[in-house]
């Protein structure tokens, strides 16, 4: 949880202090620090080379490091080098997402997996808003120092992990996992699912302020909107965890986008901002109950010894739609916040309907 709220709050403490800097590059560090997430497929495989727990210390240790020395040195040196040390960091990314989920035991059970997605609806509330205050208490170089030590912290703590126990099969490769995801229908429809959820759902931290203000609030009284979706979220996932759904874990999770879809839909035509609050807690529990259920499928068509890459590839698949949501909701930000999130529903609508796609036909 600790990493997981770092990694969600080092984009928020480096574009806060861009901004105070060199405000024409903020959107470009930040872009540096997703980016990378698309080597997550091949990253991933040194997972299975040696001890998880060394692969995950040592990619935590890099990410704090070189988040800190980006934050220390962005004002003395040329932006060049701080967005390479940025990437470095970036490159890091995938190891605090999908990375970390892959040490979950291979006879891991729907609890264990909604427990797990509950880290993340701890992690969108409290990484950026610890960034936020810290920005505002002490500025925003101590932000990103902050995102940095809770690094160092992390890398700590995976260090007490007990071993995975190793498997005789050789792992597979990230060609063979792609092959595999491509030609299951469920596992094809699941990352295009995820991919357009992340072009929805990536665009809110844009969205909001300017839903906020399009209502009579303050822009930010958009971050209350992006707190309760944190919030409810977390509620959504320990639900889940005490009482699993059941059926097909992919219906469900198309289940849920559509209901995700209907919450920023109700949001994006509210005609007051206390109706706007309800449909983000709406979108929130159904978040909740979808990030279980993507574990799920995951693990049911992992292919022979490849889980870990599945897992990796499905977050930086989902990561890189919502770096994708970034560059279209700041294009689109004159149009206003009632557009942005209507434009958002849709993308959830289609990720519903990509999800929908397989239920009649098998791989």
């Amino acid at each position: 949880m600790v990493i997981r709220a770092v990694n969600d709050g080092a984009s928020v403490g480096l574009a806060l202090l861009a901004l105070t800097i060199r405000p024409a590059v903020a959107g470009a560090l930040v872009a540096a620090l997703v980016a990378p997430h698309l080597l997550g497929p091949w990253l991933s495989r040194i997972l299975s080379w040696t001890d998880a727990r060394h692969v995950l210390a040592g990619s935590f240790l890099l990410y704090g490091v070189a988040v800190a020395a980006a934050a220390v040195v962005m004002d003395d040196v040329p932006t060049a080098l701080t967005v390479l040390l940025v990437v470095l960091a970036g490159c890091a990314g995938p190891m605090l997402a999908g990375g970390l989920t892959s040490r979950l035991p291979r006879g891991d059970t729907a609890r264990s997996r909604s427990l797990d997605s509950a880290t993340w609806g701890v992690a969108t509330t409290a990484g950026p808003g610890l960034a936020a205050v810290t920005n505002l208490l002490v500025g925003p170089v101590a932000a990103v120092l902050l995102m940095a030590f809770g690094a160092v912290v992390a890398a700590g703590l995976v260090l007490t992990l007990p071993p995975e126990v190793s498997s005789p099969e050789r792992a597979a490769g990230i060609r063979e996992c792609l092959r595999h995801a491509f030609h299951t229908r469920d596992l094809r429809n699941l990352l295009l699912a995820i991919g357009l959820a992340g072009l929805g759902l990536g665009a809110l931290p844009v969205a909001a302020p300017l839903l906020a203000a399009d209502l009579g609030h303050p822009p930010g009284s958009g971050g209350l909107l992006i707190t309760v979706y944190g919030v409810t979220s977390l509620l959504g996932s320990l639900v889940s965890a005490r009482r699993p759904f059941g059926g097909p874990p992919l219906r469900v999770a198309a289940g849920s986008l559509a209901v995700m879809s209907l919450g920023v839909g109700a949001a994006a035509a509210a005609p007051a901002y206390a109706p706007a609050v309800a449909a983000f807690v709406l979108l929130g529990l159904a978040n909740g109950t979808l990030l279980p259920t993507v574990l799920a499928v995951c693990r049911s068509y992992a292919p022979a010894n490849g889980h870990a890459q599945l897992l990796v590839l499905t977050s930086s698949v989902k990561i890189t739609g919502s770096a994708l949501a970034g560059v279209w909701s700041g294009l689109l930000t004159p149009t206003g916040g009632r557009t942005l999130v209507a434009v958002a529903a849709g993308a959830l609508l289609a990720a519903a309907t990509a999800a929908f796609g397989p239920w009649t036909r098998s791989a």
